[in-house]
């Protein structure tokens, strides 16, 4: 029985993002990527079901608009850390939001050769 829900393939990155929610902004890692989700790594908890803009700090200014869908505490030691599962809602680039997954599937392809290059 195959459990697998995911439609679009995910990949590992290590890309520094700004995170900004209603009680402000916090830097995170995105540490995974897919056509529909982000995976992202912060010291600020994050509630599921709260919106964020997640911002990749690279010429062409990328935005991801999503919803935090689940949160893990990985805290150690006291020292606060936290993986947050996002559902993207749209992507921009410069101002210019992607309509289809063609745009969306270059986007991704653009960053996977950011991170190996």
């Amino acid at each position: 029985m195959d459990t697998e829900r995911r439609h679009h393939p995910r990949y590992s990155v290590n890309i520094q993002v700004e995170i900004t929610a209603d009680r402000g902004k916090t830097i995170g890692m995105l540490v995974g990527t897919s056509l529909q989700g982000l995976r992202i790594n912060t010291t600020t908890l994050i509630q599921p079901a709260t919106d964020v803009v997640i911002a990749l700090p690279n010429g062409e200014r990328v935005i991801f608009l999503a919803g935090v869908v689940w949160v893990l505490d990985k805290s150690k030691r006291g020292i606060p850390s936290y993986l947050a599962g996002l559902k993207i809602d749209s992507v921009s680039v410069g101002g210019k939001e992607l309509q289809d997954i063609a745009e969306r599937e270059a986007l991704l392809q653009d960053l996977l050769v950011e991170v190996d290059g």
